[in-house]
């Protein structure tokens, strides 16, 4: 998986100040609390909560979720890829 995310405050304005930016690591056990909590029949449907979840919960403008599975014998894997932007939510 990976997880591109813009945040709200432009880089320039941020200041070498961590607390303008997103709490990435924060992210990262979320995403993990919220994969756990189900099962999924699409790596779609995942992609969506995933992306919710960070503009919901973090200050960010947008995001992009990358899902890859490993699922067929001659392919490298299968991926979706979603972006939403926070004017979306």
């Amino acid at each position: 998986m990976d997880v591109l995310i813009e945040p709200s405050c432009a880089f320039e304005a941020m200041g070498d100040d961590i607390s303008r930016t997103v709490d990435y690591a924060e992210v990262a056990l979320r995403i993990a609390a919220l994969v756990g909590e189900r099962p999924r029949r699409l790596i779609e449907t995942l992609a969506v909560e995933i992306a919710r979840m960070i503009l919901n919960d973090f200050s960010a403008r947008s995001t992009t979720v990358e899902i890859r599975k490993f699922i067929l014998p001659t392919t490298d894997h299968v991926a979706v890829r979603f972006r939403l932007k926070s004017e979306d939510v």
